[in-house]
């Protein structure tokens, strides 16, 4: 029964990621050539929506390891990760949560 475990999450990983790499984001503001990242706006807007980082990631089509790495400073987003970033600052506790429910369905769709 563990080895069948362990074969389903090492099968079921690789797609998660997949998942997440094609999840519709929000809109992209066009004007997102001069995008700035600092730690501490990254958590303060985090905690505004009052979402878990796992959460947030999936918002911004990363893993909630990912976000935790760019709080604490460990690591920065990529390029073509701010502008993401950047769309996310304009959403509201509702519209976020009204995201990630729609992600959630997509998720659920693409997995029967």
């Amino acid at each position: 029964m563990k080895r069948r475990l362990f074969e389903l999450r090492r099968k079921v990983n690789p797609l998660q990621k997949q998942v997440l790499k094609s999840a519709p984001s929000p809109a992209v503001p066009a004007e997102t050539n001069h995008v700035r990242f600092t730690a501490k706006g990254l958590r303060s807007q985090r905690q505004r929506l009052g979402l878990s980082a796992a959460d947030y990631g999936k918002l911004v089509g990363v893993t909630g390891q990912t976000i935790y790495s760019w709080e604490h400073e460990i690591a920065r987003p990529r390029k073509g990760q701010l502008p993401r970033l950047a769309a996310l600052r304009h959403l509201g506790k509702r519209e976020a949560l009204a995201h990630l429910q729609q992600l959630a369905r997509g998720t659920r769709k693409k997995s029967r």
